[in-house]
């Protein structure tokens, strides 16, 4: 019987997601799929205004050219200059 490297790739990657379920991320992860849900609901234009302000909150500062200006607990504000923008 021949096992492909995919069956193998798709075997660990669900082991490691599975990995991020369990334990003390189980309410970050009940969270995330709350939020998720909601913005899959969002009209186009409300998404990807979204989609942006995560992104440009979620961009590690120590990282040299990191472009993220704003301070992260500023969400408000990240959502509404990259609503502006859109």
């Amino acid at each position: 019987m021949k096992i492909s490297i995919d069956d193998v790739r798709y075997y660990f990657d669900a082991k490691e997601k599975d990995s991020l379920d369990v334990g003390p991320r189980v309410h970050r992860n009940r969270e995330v799929l709350s939020i998720r849900d909601r913005l899959l609901a969002l009209p186009d234009k409300d998404f990807e205004v979204a989609i942006k302000a995560f992104k440009k909150m979620l961009v590690d500062d120590s990282k040299p050219g990191s472009e993220n200006q704003q301070n992260p607990e500023d969400a408000q504000t990240l959502y509404e200059s990259a609503s502006q923008k859109a």
